[in-house]
């Protein structure tokens, strides 16, 4: 291993351990350190039965960490970071972690990737070509995309708008009038008298 790959990594440890020094001592990711100040119902016995050898290792009953924030063991989370962790084990809905940032499965918020694919109740996202969110047909609207074959989007039931292989072909909708449009013919129809002109693009 290279001396830069060695200071990258070192670094990339410092940033993360400051992050979560810097994120508070409430979160869950501080239970296995001696700074923890938040609520800990299942924390068991007095501070002087505990072993404080912080960072190499901690341990006061429930939690326990080896390494911090490496190895990390308590009541409502199991962590080998950043091969995997898993929150929640106090709940049903829990938080699985795999090779953190790359994959995560959020069963309380629904909020999945394994990078670079996002998927949840109502988006879907292959980074960065394709995005999907909300329901196209739908109430509440929603948009669809596969760049650069087409974009299309509603923000109601009767509103619509895209475009497809742009710039060459654009369209939209609405209550009264149906438009479409490419580099060199733009066409507007109204649905109320089936009528539709078309304008052809022209240089000079």
């Amino acid at each position: 291993m290279t001396i830069y790959w060695k200071r990258s990594l070192a670094l990339s440890g410092l940033a993360f351990c400051a992050w979560l020094l810097g994120s508070g001592c409430t979160t869950p990711e501080m239970k296995g350190t001696p700074f923890y100040s938040g609520e800990y119902a299942g924390r068991r016995g007095p501070a002087e039965q505990r072993i404080n050898a912080w960072p190499l290792c901690y341990y006061r009953e429930p939690a326990i960490s080896v390494l911090w924030p490496i190895l990390e063991f308590t009541d409502d989370h199991t962590a080998v970071r950043p091969f995997y962790s898993v929150y929640g084990l106090d709940r049903a809905e829990r938080e699985y972690n795999v090779l953190w940032p790359l994959a995560q499965f959020d069963r309380k918020s629904d909020d999945n990737r394994v990078f670079p694919v996002f998927w949840g109740e109502d988006y879907r996202v292959l980074f960065p070509f394709y995005w999907h969110f909300g329901e196209l047909r739908g109430p509440g609207g929603g948009s669809d995309s596969l760049f650069p074959l087409w974009v299309v989007g509603n923000e109601t039931t009767n509103d619509f708008s895209g475009w497809l292989t742009w710039p060459l072909v654009t369209g939209g909708t609405t209550h009264a009038i149906t438009a479409k449009a490419a580099w060199f013919c733009r066409c507007i129809g109204s649905r109320k008298t089936g009528k539709a002109r078309c304008f052809f693009r022209h240089c000079g």
